[in-house]
């Protein structure tokens, strides 16, 4: 799984989920923005193209009606 922490978690955090692909925002070269980021989660059981086409048209509708600070899963949690 990948992580993005926030850069006012502590670097060495990332150490915490050796099993995980853990970047910061600073690596990401999000330093310094705003906490107004929106986020759409794909919760797709791979990143396989075959895994994610099915999602498309969701992610497009999740876009269409993103405000500012949202974070929306995509497909919705039941």
């Amino acid at each position: 799984m990948k992580i993005l922490l926030d850069e006012c978690l502590p670097l060495d955090f990332r150490h915490s989920f050796p099993e995980h692909d853990v970047h910061t925002f600073r690596w990401a070269g999000f330093k310094g923005k705003k906490n107004e980021m929106s986020i759409i989660i794909v919760a797709a059981p791979t990143n396989q193209l075959e895994d994610l086409l099915p999602l498309a048209n969701q992610i497009v509708e999740a876009l269409e009606t993103l405000k500012r600070g949202a974070v929306i899963r995509v497909p919705e949690s039941e």
